[in-house]
């Protein structure tokens, strides 16, 4: 791996909208010293198909490749195997590896009509379209993986040849110190750091019941409950946070968005906001936002509506009930609402506050962040793997700051 460059592409016109800002910085921060844009001879590109996204990318690419008089091949293994969303990256890279293991890239399929870019430096002839040898002694290309909410990432891999010389054994690096120069927080009824610090002083408890609706009813069916291991057939008592408030005109959330925003993202959102005033940093610097969360609950009620159609066909079928296609769609749709219920039409916050990125994507956009912006996934140790991430950030001088954020609702 000859280079890394990773971004997050800030405030832009809209939160899933591409901007060639952020990356343009991914493509800059990927080749340094002797891993220059000009050896590279081919491009995997991110390339999923869509207009808006397709003609952001390529233009980014010509805008910068032409600066350094270079025209990579360009290709994506979208086309022959489609979009594997958070393990598209993995799919590229494989692709690249076996490429240059192979001496051989393979043809991009089912391609009409390709976009081209604005400034013209790149034409049809260089987007593969059959299998081309690949015979380079020394072999560089890059690898595009550009995700929602601006998350970018470009990776430089070169092929291993024996002739290279060894590696000179470098010293470890010494992690720098860390300084914590602002922090908010919100833990049950504790709304802010002075709350949750009279909480520790007086030794005070926020347990009580689950909330209401919650569980969106299981907390009454005992057997279960029992089975998965509450021996009295209860819900347990928590810290469980009720409700919160969050300004929309500061996070420029429309009110129909909002309604379909889950938690997480909004309460992490609001706490980190009031940290970063708190540490008293600027906009529009080059700052990590790193987000320690699991998958929140209520994405298994998403699941649930989307499984509906065909489990309950499953069901009528086992019980001999045949109902009309009409009766069907009215049921269909009673038990979808039952399962996860929404008013107003489909949103695109509906979908994407299920990828977590998004949840520190929406920070480094409100701040106009341009630095990496993604969230850990590590059981219990999420938050120690988000500091020991930030303290190599900063340790490398990658990063000016970087905003650590933790994030759970299990309950």
């Amino acid at each position: 791996i000859g280079g890394i460059g990773l971004s997050n592409d800030g405030r832009g016109k809209f939160l899933l909208s591409p901007n060639p800002k952020g990356q343009r910085l991914a493509f800059e921060r990927a080749y340094h010293g002797e891993i220059q844009p000009k050896n590279t001879a081919y491009l995997e590109c991110h390339a999923t198909g869509t207009p808006l996204g397709d003609v952001t990318e390529m233009n980014s690419i010509c805008n910068f490749f032409k600066e350094h008089q270079v025209k990579p091949l360009l290709g994506s293994v979208k086309s022959n195997m489609g979009h594997l969303l958070t393990a598209a990256g993995m799919t590229g890279l494989l692709k690249v590896l076996l490429s240059m293991q192979k001496g051989e890239i393979p043809a991009n399929i089912n391609l009409q009509d390709p976009v081209l870019p604005d400034n013209g430096w790149m034409g049809k002839e260089h987007i593969i379209t059959e299998r081309i040898p690949w015979k380079d002694t020394d072999k560089q290309a890059g690898i595009n993986s550009f995700g929602f909410g601006g998350t970018n990432a470009h990776m430089v891999v070169n092929n291993y040849t024996e002739n290279q010389p060894k590696a000179i054994a470098e010293k470890p690096v010494e992690l720098q110190p860390m300084a914590i120069v602002g922090m908010d927080a919100h833990f049950g009824d504790c709304t802010n750091l002075q709350d949750f610090y009279s909480t520790i002083y007086n030794g005070k408890q926020h347990f009580r019941d689950l909330p209401k609706s919650r569980w969106k009813g299981f907390e009454e069916n005992e057997n279960l409950l029992k089975e998965y291991g509450f021996a009295d057939g209860k819900a347990p008592k928590g810290a469980y946070i009720d409700n919160f408030e969050i300004d929309l005109f500061r996070y420029k959330i429309q009110p129909k968005e909002a309604e379909t925003l889950e938690p997480q993202q909004a309460l992490i959102l609001k706490i980190a906001d009031n940290a970063l005033h708190d540490a008293g940093l600027s906009e529009s610097k080059n700052v990590a936002v790193l987000i320690a969360m699991e998958s929140e609950l209520a994405i298994h009620h998403y699941l649930a509506r989307w499984d509906v159609t065909w489990q309950l066909k499953a069901a009528l079928e086992k019980s001999g009930i045949e109902l009309t296609a009409e009766e069907l769609k009215t049921l269909e749709e009673q038990c979808k609402d039952a399962a996860y219920f929404r008013e107003w039409s489909q949103t695109p916050s509906q979908h994407t506050s299920f990828v977590g990125n998004i949840m520190a994507s929406r920070i480094a956009a409100l701040w106009d962040f341009n630095g990496p912006a993604f969230t850990v996934s590590a059981g219990d140790n999420s938050v120690f793997k988000a500091l020991e991430i930030a303290q190599n950030m900063l340790t490398l001088g990658e990063v000016e700051a970087v905003v650590v954020g933790g994030v759970d609702f299990a309950g």
